[in-house]
């Protein structure tokens, strides 16, 4: 048996768990509540340094409003900084100065940063590409491809992507999000020209799916990150080939995705 702290509704219980890593993860989450009682006045200047400005209220509405957002970055923070394996009291006492002294309200204004211009991105391209579907009513499989990619661009930007993504990523998210806008810019003048350039994507997306589809619930930690990874080396791609002025973060070609494709594969 293994011990950890565990939340049971509003109380904190020590427990005994069968499984190590359930234990670690309930153990941790424990922590975390003992530090936002310990810092209950530092935690309340972060709420409020991480309230949006009026002007997101509108972009916000596709991710449930500020307050939902708020909420989300707020715990974000709570997760990634406050989820450690402690467990003596003279560790946690230790952890709870260096919190003071850091300042812990200040926690977050990257992540906040990113996160408004992920907004904005989405705003700015949900809103073209509504425009453009309103201007071409008449052409079915257009229409059809632009609703398409405004589900592509939910999938990418889910509810919660706050608590999702870490910062480094939320810009990445950007250049996706601006490289979807344009594709479905060009895409209006010229459609052949993407239906040729999509049939190369769909392919990989195909594979892509199977291998996670077939990925045994045993599969390692080696196998699951190789697959993510392919996941945002396949996004990069899309962007070389609709939206080439943006840049890539590295170097993508098909032969590079095969080679990914491949050497998962082979991974147990």
């Amino acid at each position: 048996l293994y011990p950890g702290l565990e939340i049971r509704e509003k109380d904190l219980c020590l427990s005994l768990f069968t499984n190590k890593a359930k234990a670690i993860r309930s153990h941790k989450k424990g922590v975390a509540f003992l530090f936002t009682k310990a810092l209950s006045k530092e935690l309340k200047f972060l709420k409020i340094n991480l309230r949006l400005l009026p002007v997101f209220k509108k972009p916000a509405t596709y991710f449930g409003g500020c307050k939902a957002i708020e909420q989300e970055l707020y715990q974000h923070v709570i997760d990634t900084q406050f989820q450690i394996t402690i467990r003596k009291q003279a560790q946690f006492c230790t952890r709870v100065e260096t919190f003071k002294k850091e300042g812990i309200h200040l926690k977050g204004q990257d992540l906040l940063e990113k996160t408004t211009q992920v907004l904005n991105a989405v705003h700015a391209a949900r809103t073209a590409i509504h425009q453009l579907e309103t201007n071409n009513l008449k052409n079915a499989n257009l229409v059809q491809f632009l609703s398409e990619l405004k589900n592509d661009m939910s999938r990418l930007v889910p509810r919660h992507f706050v608590r999702l993504y870490d910062s480094e990523r939320l810009t990445h998210i950007v250049r996706y999000i601006k490289g979807m806008q344009i594709r479905a810019q060009r895409a209006v003048v010229n459609f052949e020209k993407d239906r040729i350039r999509e049939k190369t994507v769909s392919g990989f997306v195909s594979k892509l799916n199977t291998l996670v589809m077939d990925l045994s619930p045993d599969a390692g930690r080696e196998k699951r990150e190789a697959i993510e990874a392919l996941f945002w080396l396949l996004e990069e791609f899309k962007v070389s080939l609709f939206a080439q002025e943006l840049k890539t973060a590295t170097r993508v070609s098909e032969k590079k995705l095969e080679a990914a494709i491949h050497e998962i594969e082979r991974m147990v």
